[in-house]
């Protein structure tokens, strides 16, 4: 106002603009003394500016400072164009991610949680624990469990169907006996594996659950084929036919 020369500070000797996130600087947003608020009401009256109150600057600033701090973005308040710092508002604010794994205390994989930025930008993200959870990214991850969803189902199903024909299986697996009825040796998974096999049921034995046999009788082996799904096999131990 009235011909003042301003200094002119190139942004970036501000030194505020040292982090890899948008800056705000809004100035001169206070005033210095009854003269300069004459002064620059005068100035803004001769461009036609009515100017009733000081109540519309001040809550412009809170506004810029509420925006400043909902969107986590580094803002300045100067009270002068001079070369006087101004009032930073920095405000930690959580920043939303989506976990890439499950960490012990803040979630699981593919869920999206809240950290600190710190803790996000330092460690998580530079990492590959974790991603901005990004509209875009958002969409990806539900897209994502969306056909995941549609596999996992399918595996359920097909384990399903398979536990339908095991359960109506009775297997009888011979085995040498003594005269007091003891195996020698003992019947284990691995057998029970072997006869399945035979019946075109390919089964992996390590899924497969069934303690020793150590006598002949009757016992129940546990195919865990899906989390949730089980298969009771029935097996018959019984003593081999003489040569």
């Amino acid at each position: 106002m009235s011909g003042k020369k301003l200094d002119i500070i190139p942004l970036y000797e501000w030194g505020m603009f040292t982090e890899p996130r948008p800056s705000v600087v809004a100035g001169p947003c206070s005033a210095e003394s009854e003269e300069q608020v004459m002064e620059t009401a005068k100035g803004l009256k001769e461009l036609g500016i009515n100017v009733k109150s000081t109540d519309k600057f001040i809550n412009f600033i809170s506004l810029s400072i509420e925006l400043a701090k909902k969107y986590n973005v580094n803002m300045e308040v100067k009270s002068s164009f001079e070369r006087v710092p101004g009032t930073v508002v920095k405000e930690e604010v959580d920043m939303e991610i989506i976990l890439k794994e499950d960490i012990i205390g803040l979630g699981f994989k593919n869920e999206i949680v809240n950290v600190k930025p710190g803790y996000g930008r330092n460690y998580l993200i530079p990492y590959g624990k974790a991603v901005i959870a990004s509209e875009s990214a958002k969409k990806q991850l539900a897209e994502d469990l969306k056909q995941k969803a549609v596999k996992l189902a399918k595996i359920k199903a097909d384990a399903e169907a398979l536990a339908e024909k095991l359960n109506a299986v009775q297997l009888t697996i011979p085995a040498k006996v003594s005269a007091t009825g003891q195996i020698y040796g003992s019947v284990n998974n691995l057998h029970v594996a072997d006869e399945l096999a035979k019946l075109g049921l390919e089964v992996n034995r390590k899924i497969i659950v069934l303690k020793d046999v150590k006598e002949i009788g009757s016992y129940v082996a546990l195919v865990k084929l899906h989390k949730d799904v089980t298969a009771n096999v029935a097996v018959e131990v019984v003593a081999e036919a003489a040569e």
